[in-house]
């Protein structure tokens, strides 16, 4: 391993050991508090909002760690909830037994690391995040500025070793994977008069993983900026990422990285996708308090939220084929049906925040790929269980 890739491997790798909360599912690390062997069970706080709508809180361990600053979520296989400390299955958190590799006497400076989220799961069972690191070789005052481009671990934590690295300074806004079982991670430069782009990561678990490249949005003018907020699957093969900045559209990337923008107003500033059975894709419409709907061609039309200033954050579709969306500012979740009515839950919980949200379009909940649950992160450390009987 060459050897920066080695050293954003500590860096993500002792990111994840620190805000994870440096639990090992059985031995722990040295100088922390160890996991029981099997688990840890946090007692649910089940509440009915709704007659059809419960929300049952679990309170993520101490020994387990929080989430990342997006809430990022995923739902795996199995139906366990994963986020970058570990996973909720049943009631039980098990923590991802992350330890930092020893790099001998090339030991850096690491001057600052910590996770972008962007948590992801393929058909493979192998998950994925983002991190950023800033690193300094030899002292302090010499720098080094980076991004792991993807960190695939699979089922139990562990890493796999065949992770990429970027020796420059991107910021990953989002992640997804698509029915080839790659993990599409969509980044923004922080230099000005660039586009936003994908890597497109293949074979993660092979021994010669591959990585593609590819510009989504438009090129803004010079001196100016465009930024990718989200990416999600759409139908054969394609992906549709948000873009705001100084062009508010939505893009859609074809398999073989053709691409279509497709504007909308200005100042949506869009936070979140996902798309529905008929192919239409979802957004979440900040900047102007709404939920819009995008088909193939472009065309969109968007529903107001009832309460004012919500902050429509992540969406995703539920098992009854509605999407479901985070209110990061009103501390609620939200329902919208394909139709367009919206209905809005409150949040027991206060002092903290609706970020991230995922539900089984992404994957299968144990009571079935239609169960009628989402789970959604709510910062700092819960994970939110959303059941609906509609």
């Amino acid at each position: 391993m060459k050897p920066m890739a080695r050293f954003a491997f500590l860096a993500a790798s002792f990111l994840l050991a620190s805000c994870g909360g440096g639990g090992k599912s059985e031995s722990g690390l040295p100088g922390t508090a160890a996991l029981p062997p099997a688990a840890v069970r946090e007692a649910p706080q089940g509440i009915t909002v709704s007659p059809r709508v419960q929300m049952t809180y679990y309170t993520i361990p101490p020994a387990v760690g929080g989430l990342t600053s997006d809430g990022s979520v995923a739902l795996d296989l199995d139906g366990s909830v994963v986020f970058v400390g570990g996973r909720l299955l049943n009631g039980r958190f098990t923590a991802f037994p992350n330890v930092p590799p020893n790099l001998g006497p090339e030991q850096p400076y690491l001057l600052q690391y910590y996770s972008l989220g962007a948590i992801a799961v393929d058909g493979l069972r192998t998950v994925y995040s983002c991190e950023q690191y800033i690193l300094s070789i030899g002292s302090p005052e010499s720098s080094t500025f980076g991004a792991v481009i993807a960190i695939p671990f699979d089922r139990s934590g562990k890493f796999l070793t065949n992770e990429g690295e970027l020796g420059f300074t991107p910021i990953a806004a989002d992640g997804t994977t698509d029915s080839l079982n790659r993990y599409w991670a969509l980044f923004n430069p922080t230099y000005l008069g660039n586009q936003p782009f994908v890597a497109i990561v293949s074979g993660a678990r092979s021994s010669s993983p591959q990585w593609t490249f590819v510009n989504v949005g438009p090129v803004p003018a010079d001196g100016l900026q465009n930024i990718g907020n989200a990416i999600t699957r759409g139908s054969h093969g394609a992906m549709w990422v948000a873009i705001t900045g100084t062009t508010d559209a939505i893009a859609r990337v074809s398999d073989n990285a053709t691409l279509n923008t497709f504007p909308v107003a200005t100042g949506s500033n869009i936070q979140g996708l996902a798309t529905d059975a008929s192919g239409n894709v979802w957004f979440t419409d900040l900047g102007h308090n709404k939920i819009g709907r995008m088909n193939s061609n472009g065309s969109y039309v968007e529903f107001a939220i009832p309460t004012t200033n919500a902050r429509p954050n992540r969406i995703t579709r539920g098992g009854d084929g509605a999407l479901w969306f985070t209110e990061a500012a009103a501390n609620k979740v939200g329902r919208i049906t394909t139709t367009g009515q919206i209905t809005e839950y409150p949040i027991a919980l206060k002092g903290g925040t609706a970020e991230g949200i995922t539900g089984p379009v992404h994957g299968c909940d144990p009571r079935g790929c239609s169960a009628r649950v989402v789970y959604v992160g709510y910062l700092p450390n819960t994970i939110i269980e959303v059941k609906e009987s509609f």
